[in-house]
């Protein structure tokens, strides 16, 4: 099986998952005429789309990896503290916050699709697919927090990622390390497998496992991909 086999098949179980999640809300709400409280199997939902989002983001080359893998990373883990409250308290407020949050995939495509192409200027200067990418991912994931009824939520997310930004530069950094004891060889092993290290580090320790990006993609920039393809050859 080749390495592109595995990551369709955790994408496929991504998006049942997140259209189940919100489509369960959605009913509820609309054809049942009721706010809903999070469930085990909803929460069973939202656990399996963010885990499968951790996964399909740990090798992601698009945008700027820097700050686009932390941005998608953080919304996965405010979605699962979200769910995790929600079933705990039985809120209807945190449950349509954590369901919700799902939409930022709906936000993210109409960002760059439709407000792309809005940003070009009479000069040709334009944001380029990368940045725009980056940038359709952060706004999007805010606008989706933003749209329930859990206020700050969106603003704590935007902590995290700036947080998750430093602490896997952090992680790197002692990844990197020539010599380390028993402990912290765990804990770097433990943040390499969850994909909390910056991207081109697992490409130095574990060069085997990591999955370069696809060629042609355009919101992969150009050297990254001209630099893989001649680790390739």
């Amino acid at each position: 099986m080749s390495v592109i086999e595995p990551q369709a098949v955790v994408l496929s179980i991504h998006i049942v998952a997140g259209i189940l999640e919100i489509s369960l809300w959605y009913f509820f709400t609309l054809v049942k005429g009721q706010r809903p409280t999070a469930g085990t199997f909803e929460f069973m939902l939202c656990l399996t789309q963010s885990i499968t989002s951790l996964i399909l983001v740990k090798h992601l080359a698009r945008g700027y990896p820097i700050l686009t893998r932390p941005s998608y990373q953080s919304g996965s883990v405010c979605r699962l503290i979200a769910a995790g409250i929600a079933l705990y308290s039985q809120s209807p407020d945190w449950h349509e916050s954590a369901t919700k949050s799902v939409n930022a995939f709906v936000y993210t495509r109409l960002l760059i699709f439709y407000v792309g192409p809005l940003m070009k200027t009479s000069h040709e200067d334009t944001a380029s697919p990368q940045e725009m990418y980056n940038f359709a991912v952060i706004v999007g994931a805010i606008l989706a927090l933003a749209e329930g009824p859990i206020r700050n939520i969106s603003s704590t997310y935007v902590v995290l990622v700036v947080l998750n930004a430093a602490f896997q530069r952090w992680s790197s950094e002692m990844a990197a390390q020539p010599h380390m004891d028993a402990s912290e060889k765990v804990l770097v092993q433990s943040l390499l497998s969850s994909g909390f290290v910056e991207r081109e580090t697992i490409n130095k320790v574990q060069p085997d496992l990591f999955v370069a990006p696809q060629p042609g993609d355009e919101y992969i920039d150009k050297k990254d991909s001209v630099n893989h393809d001649m680790e390739d050859n």
